[in-house]
């Protein structure tokens, strides 16, 4: 259950070392929708990392159920370029899965850990980074289209908010009733 989100990158983060290619900025490169080579950003150094920070979840989130990051990679030809995604909260880098997704973009979706470790807070999620780092480098160079995180939460109160739409109704109306029996048993002549 849950409501569920996806978190776009808003603003360059703690990393900087990818090229932008084609489209306006870094973070309009890696939005929705997947357009492949029209907005993307590329490197062709080994270890190179570009990460960004995240929209925030809305306001009334208050439990945190799962955390999925979502990249759309490729390689300028097929070749032995490995990139991967990763988290970044308070200094702390959490790898996902080394990806070898040669020349056709190739969308990648996993569940990584939370860096450091423990349960995902709202405050962990809506300081949370995701970068995109190549791996093992060749002559061809690494490329990201789409980069997002989807997150599953639920809200404050949405159980209250189930009581209040289900059970309260029938509760007033019966309610109305009793206050009904009331006002003609009290005006009752004796």
């Amino acid at each position: 259950m849950g409501t569920t989100i996806q978190l776009a990158c808003a603003s360059i983060g703690t990393h900087d070392a990818w090229t932008l290619t084609a489209g306006a900025t870094k973070v309009i490169a890696v939005a929705q929708p997947d357009d492949d080579a029209t907005t993307v950003i590329r490197t062709s150094t080994l270890n190179a990392k570009q990460s960004f920070n995240l929209d925030n979840l809305p306001g009334g989130a208050s439990a945190i159920v799962s955390v999925t990051t979502v990249a759309r990679f490729n390689e300028s030809a097929a070749s032995a370029t490995t990139m991967r995604a990763f988290l970044l909260l308070s200094a702390v880098t959490e790898n996902g899965t080394t990806r070898n997704p040669g020349a056709a973009y190739t969308t990648y979706s996993e569940a990584i850990a939370k860096p450091g470790g423990g349960t995902w807070s709202v405050a962990d999620v809506n300081a949370l980074e995701v970068g995109v780092e190549e791996v093992a480098d060749s002559t061809e160079t690494a490329g990201c289209t789409t980069l997002y995180v989807e997150v599953v939460y639920d809200s404050a109160g949405s159980d209250f908010a189930v009581f209040l739409t289900s059970f309260l109704p029938p509760l007033l109306a019966a309610w109305e009733g009793v206050k009904t029996c009331l006002r003609s048993f009290w005006t009752q002549p004796a």
